[in-house]
């Protein structure tokens, strides 16, 4: 297995693999000789040079020029655990330490020194496989290992290699030739077993130190390996390690004075910790776990926050992420996890008590914030924070939250080598000073779920189990087709990684897969019963807390009046077009789909953790989950789209949410949807309430003064966002340059700004009539002054504009047109067009689709004359 996987099965998406879980445990009879930073004295055991580096590669993904592939895990933690176990049986004063293979750190163990070098990952023909900083792939060219062995390692200093993975005779060659005398390896063609090659390595070390020669060493490995009875291929397994060169003398001892004594485990001390166990089977997320490395190592970002909904694997993949950065010494002054899950306040005081506490601070409840901020500050080697679950956020109170807003944002700002890791339903909604990175978690693919699906059941999952006829040559590609084309994966699980866990669980004691679609089915529809009286419980319980308890009746009189939105009336839309550049802050871009996991027919928000019915729920009328609002759940999933219902779910509203909260959610997530720098302004968004209202009347349904009703906000969707936002994906960096100057609901606002300009003038701004079209406002004649208005379609492939005639002309892309077009020449207020779209032209592949020359344009934003 220890080869790299390339290619995903077919039909089923990309394989992903599981990632490693290192966490090596120290058996008995070592000694942990901790090395410390530069900047500290250590022991005079640094200036030794070791008698073994084991070095590991693990990385999550390989980048390559036909897409992004994720890497089959090895068992590291397995391979390490068994490896100090054996040396520890030795009795051998032996000195080892273990280091992650990156080309930098193998430099600086060869400076250091080392009598045998051991590299355990991934194989390949040409090299071996490495990691960057960032969890990717590197691969390590054959005559790389050789220069840098050469040049790094003393003469003769480096004794043995063993190299660890498949494919890897050419890498052994490599280091023959760099002067090393004795090199272990497999043969080019072949792949090694992860047990049998764990059988090989122990017994070949423990034979080394025991004062064996390598030949010797290398011939007892060999037949220990053919001996394991629970390997089938034992005998073939042992004959696929080589000893090179073959024909060097290798009776030779590398470790002939080793003193009794304790093992010595000189691995760089791990850092302050306190993460749960990761969860079993953890399968499917090499992909966003790499993106979020990559955040904080490569991008520098402060504050990441996993989002989606309850059960999609948050918690999981924060987990996991901390776990890699923290074994690979990222951040070497403390990873602290805290759950604030079911604690239903967000006291900072707390928290920061709570963080003190992880981090091992003898900090003052006097002045307690400035004092961990102190503290923190001096820790100049990194500190993540891992906050998990704060769900229960958007139902805090303004003040609440932003208290502990303004918490976090002055921590991070304060502390510059501080991470902030957090998981929720939404952003957390930081906006000073810091840039808050959401990183929003979809469900897993197919071939992940099936993939889970069959781990969780112990592979249970045969091909008779899904039908298939011909079982005898099924292979497990074909097992897999048969189970993702299932009802039970298809519709019921449909990616969510809690669901597979549940459906496991029913399927290990009823093995049929129809009869556990009939189960779920019923539990799932239950269980969402029980998940909305649990956060209306939730909800009251926190109000009843700041507010103090009141009888059902007179609270809801009081927030009724008290919490009314005001809806904006049509005299407040009128948007003024024009104005300077926009200096919003940069968000990461993601594609549409990367932002929000797909939810199927009949799905809901079900928690991960279970939970009980709140003994309070029958207390309170406001707690109690009616049959109507059961029905009107419903209905939200025959009206919304999948991507509209994910959207609406996010505000945990009933009937309606109000505006403010819609307008808060709205930016995010057209940042996020769109990949531009740019938001939404507040005349933007007033432009969308006025076209949602106007609609919403021609459907004849009711608007509500107080907010904005699940039907309004599917109108609003479907007809004016959806296609808006995919206009401006196409031009996002005409939209980030400001030259497209926002959402105008009418053609006064460009009028206005051009009108005393030469002829030529023009600005473009988005329809806001014709919801993904783009108007190009200009000076037609200069006397009389007339002002022409062409309606650009850009909703398709294309960008397509028509002419009185009735013949139109499609351009590939915005910029053409404009170059293009000889009427317009001069951007307002007074910049040369070849100035302002010259430089967004990346080649000349996007050419018109269409021969350009003096057009007669006679159009207006309600559409083509």
């Amino acid at each position: 297995r220890r080869h790299t996987r390339m290619s995903a099965p077919p039909d089923l998406g990309e394989a992903r693999s599981e990632p490693p879980q290192p966490s090596p445990s120290h058996a008995p009879k070592l000694r942990a000789v901790h090395s410390v930073p530069v900047d500290h004295r250590g022991s005079d055991t640094k200036s030794k040079p070791f008698d073994l580096v084991y070095l590991a590669s693990c990385p999550l993904i390989q980048r390559a020029y036909n897409g992004v592939t994720p890497i089959e895990a090895l068992d590291l933690r397995s391979e390490q655990k068994n490896f100090i176990t054996t040396i520890g049986k030795s009795s051998k004063r032996f000195r080892f330490k273990r280091d992650y293979a990156t080309i930098r750190r193998l430099g600086t163990n060869l400076v250091l020194g080392c009598r045998v070098l051991h590299y355990t990952g991934h194989g390949l023909e040409n090299g071996l496989a490495f990691e960057d900083e960032c969890g990717v792939m590197h691969i390590v060219q054959t005559q790389t290992l050789r220069e840098l062995m050469a040049a790094g390692a003393k003469e003769e200093e480096v004794k043995l290699v063993f190299v660890a993975a498949c494919h890897s005779e050419s890498a052994g060659k490599a280091f023959v030739e760099a002067g090393v005398k004795h090199v272990i390896a497999v043969k080019i063609s072949e792949k090694v077993a992860d047990t049998g090659a764990r059988h090989f390595m122990n017994s070949f070390y423990l034979a080394l130190l025991m004062g064996r020669t390598v030949a010797n060493a290398f011939k007892m490995a060999r037949e220990t390996l053919k001996a394991i009875p629970d390997l089938p291929t034992a005998d073939d397994e042992a004959k696929k390690y080589l000893l090179l060169p073959k024909e060097a003398d290798h009776n030779v001892q590398i470790f002939p004075d080793l003193p009794t004594g304790m093992v010595e485990d000189c691995t760089d001390k791990r850092a302050v910790e306190n993460l749960p166990a990761s969860v079993d089977h953890f399968t499917g997320r090499n992909f966003e776990v790499q993106q979020i490395v990559e955040y904080f190592v490569k991008d520098r970002k402060r504050l990441v926050t996993i989002c989606g909904e309850s059960g999609i694997g948050k918690t999981a993949v924060a987990i996991y992420t901390a776990r890699f950065l923290l074994e690979r010494g990222m951040f070497k002054d403390g990873v602290i996890f805290f759950r604030f899950q079911g604690k239903g306040d967000f006291d900072v005081g707390q928290i920061a008590e709570m963080i003190a506490e992880g981090l091992g601070l003898d900090i003052p409840t006097h002045g307690l914030i400035r004092a961990l901020k102190s503290k923190i500050r001096k820790k100049e080697r990194g500190v993540l924070l891992v906050m998990d679950g704060l769900d229960e956020f958007v139902s805090l109170q303004e003040k609440d939250r932003k208290q502990f807003t303004v918490f976090i944002s002055e921590l991070l700002q304060d502390c510059r080598d501080l991470r902030i890791l957090a998981t929720a339903t939404t952003p957390i909604g930081i906006s000073r000073g810091v840039e808050e990175v959401e990183f929003p978690l979809k469900g897993m693919s197919v071939y992940d779920i099936c993939n889970l699906f069959n781990k969780l059941t112990n592979d249970k999952v045969t091909a008779e189990v899904v039908g298939i006829k011909d079982a005898y040559f099924a292979t497990r590609n074909d097992i897999f087709q048969g189970l993702a084309q299932h009802k039970l994966i298809k519709e019921i699980v449909n990616g969510h990684p809690y669901r597979c866990w549940m459906a496991a669980r029913r399927f290990n004691k009823h093995p049929k897969l129809d009869q556990v679609a009939k189960i779920m089915s019923y539990e799932l529809r239950a269980l969402e019963e029980q998940q909305l009286e649990e956060e209306q419980s939730r909800a009251a319980k926190n109000s009843r807390r700041r507010k103090g308890y009141q009888h059902p009746s007179s609270q809801h009189t009081s927030s009724s009046s008290s919490n009314e939105q005001h809806s904006p009336s049509s005299n407040d839309l009128k948007m003024v077009v024009g104005g300077g550049r926009n200096n919003s802050t940069s968000t990461s871009r993601n594609n549409v789909d990367d932002v929000y996991a797909p939810v199927g027919p009949g799905e809901f928000a079900a928690s991960g953790r279970g939970g009980h019915k709140s003994s309070s729920s029958s207390s309170s009328s406001s707690t109690i989950v009616t049959r109507e609002e059961l029905d009107y759940e419903n209905k939200i999933r025959t009206i919304l789209s999948q991507e509209a219902r994910v959207f609406w779910d996010s505000f945990k509203p009933r009937m309606e949410t109000s505006w403010e909260s819609f307008k808060r959610r709205l930016n995010s997530h057209f940042k996020a949807y769109t990949g531009v720098t740019r938001g939404l302004d507040e005349h933007d968004i007033h432009s969308a309430s006025q076209f949602v209202q106007k609609f919403a009347r021609r459907k004849n349904i009711q608007i509500s003064h107080k907010g904005l009703s699940v039907s309004a906000f599917n109108v609003w969707w479907e007809m004016w966002y959806t296609p808006l936002v995919k206009t401006i994906q196409r031009i996002s960096k005409i939209w980030d340059n400001n030259y497209i100057k926002g959402v105008a609901y009418d053609k006064n606002s460009v009028r206005n700004s051009i009108v005393g300009g030469p002829v030529g003038t023009f600005m473009l701004r988005l329809s806001g009539n014709n919801p993904g079209c783009i108007v190009l406002g200009f000076v037609g004649s200069d006397r009389p002054k007339k002002i022409l208005h062409i309606l650009i379609d850009g909703r398709h492939s294309d960008f397509k504009i028509k002419f009185d005639d009735g013949k139109s002309q499609s351009y590939a892309r915005l910029e053409d047109l404009v170059l293009q077009c000889k009427r317009v020449t001069i951007l307002h207020p007074n910049v040369a067009k070849h100035a302002a779209f010259g430089n967004l032209m990346i080649n000349d592949d996007h050419q018109s689709r269409s021969s350009s020359g003096q057009y007669d344009f006679a159009c207006d934003d309600e559409g083509p004359s």
